[in-house]
């Protein structure tokens, strides 16, 4: 992931800083992991769908805010958007399980709790999820 910060920092919202002080207190429960998938039957390119979530994280500055190092008068991070993300989309294929679409449960379950880093890295992520040659 490439990332060029903004020179302009601003100053968390007040329900950001809830929550970021809430998810600080529990480091290893995330509490505000939201999750979802979207069944896309037929077959899928993964280098375009890469290329359109890309395009979506470039146009929507909201996907492009980070919590940096710079950290205010109480110690809370800064916000800032990065001008530029490459984002990868990494390809779980589980076509060759005896049950793939059991499989593939499993594992988003788990990817919808994993924690995030909050510091200079992206708040979302994306996964394109294989569960047959077209779907």
């Amino acid at each position: 992931m490439t990332k060029t910060p903004s020179q302009r920092l601003h100053p968390l919202s007040s329900p950001q800083r809830e929550i970021w002080f809430d998810q600080i207190l529990h480091q290893e429960i995330p509490l505000y992991n939201i999750g979802g998938y979207v069944s896309i039957p037929g077959a899928i390119n993964p280098v375009l769908f890469e290329q359109a979530v890309n395009f979506l994280v470039q146009k929507h500055d909201t996907l492009r805010t980070v919590l940096t190092d710079t950290v205010d008068e109480d110690g809370v991070p800064m916000q800032a958007y990065v001008e530029h993300y490459d984002v990868s989309v990494p390809v779980m294929d589980f076509s060759s399980e005896s049950c793939p679409d059991d499989a593939a449960m499993v594992w988003m379950q788990q990817r919808f709790i994993e924690p995030f880093e909050l510091t200079n890295k992206p708040l979302f992520r994306y996964d394109l999820v294989k569960t047959s040659e077209d779907h």
